[in-house]
């Protein structure tokens, strides 16, 4: 998924103060999802981090 994505489904999401999930792809959203404790961003610099560039979620 893009940032410009997320962006796009967060504008439409009703209540802004409902808590973010995720889950990997073999779980149950509802029963196996984590809450989401940080967030950070690796952008292109001049180190060149390569693929690891984006957004990052970090669960709890």
């Amino acid at each position: 998924m893009k940032v410009r994505e997320l962006e796009e489904f967060l504008r439409n999401v009703t209540d802004k103060n409902t808590e973010v999930f995720f889950y990997l792809h073999n779980d149950n959203p509802v029963e196996d999802s984590f809450a989401i404790e940080n967030t950070f961003e690796i952008s292109k610099d001049v180190k060149s981090t390569g693929n690891f560039e984006g957004v990052y979620l970090r669960g709890i």
